[in-house]
């Protein structure tokens, strides 16, 4: 049983992280009626990863109870800590890989970190291109399918891949 003053102290932190004003008592109540019903059965460490989840998208409060069933079954690996090893890996930094630059040194490790972020976080493509910039989601799409027909033939672009699933493995 999941202790709800524990959740909400969470919450709230979450959403102060973000800067934004916890919902009126009503709405908020519900809110974490929702969460509490859902993560019940759930252990803490699913909890903390429903939550980064959902501060990671701006969206504590108004998430379905689908999505936040999905986001604590999924691994502790986030679409974040993916660009942080992709950023590690390649020695580029994160407004860089997130950017708009189109150089090949940095679009090949962008669509590697794409698709592995669409390999080991389940993320929808939406999500991954949220987090990498707001671009458009065909661009995940393209990158998957691009760093796919890349691997055969490029063998430093697989070390590096698995350089950075290496550190994402959780």
């Amino acid at each position: 049983m999941i202790d709800r003053s524990w959740l909400d102290r969470k919450l709230r932190a979450a959403l102060w992280t973000l800067h934004k004003p916890v919902p009126g008592e009503e709405r908020w109540s519900d809110v974490l009626d929702l969460w509490c019903t859902i993560l019940d059965e759930c252990d803490p460490d699913a909890v903390d990863s429903a939550i980064a989840r959902s501060v990671e998208f701006n969206v504590i409060d108004r998430l379905s109870p689908g999505q936040i069933k999905s986001w604590a079954t999924i691994s502790g690996t986030t679409i974040r800590s993916v660009i942080d090893a992709t950023c590690e890996v390649t020695g580029l930094t994160r407004a860089c890989l997130c950017g708009p630059q189109r150089k090949r040194f940095v679009v090949r490790p962008r669509q590697a970190a794409m698709k592995i972020a669409r390999d080991v976080t389940g993320a929808s493509c939406p999500e991954i291109s949220r987090a990498f910039g707001n671009r458009d989601h065909t661009t995940v799409l393209n990158a998957c399918r691009k760093i796919e027909e890349l691997m055969p033939k490029d063998p430093d672009l697989c070390e590096m891949i698995a350089a950075i699933e290496l550190r994402v493995a959780p």
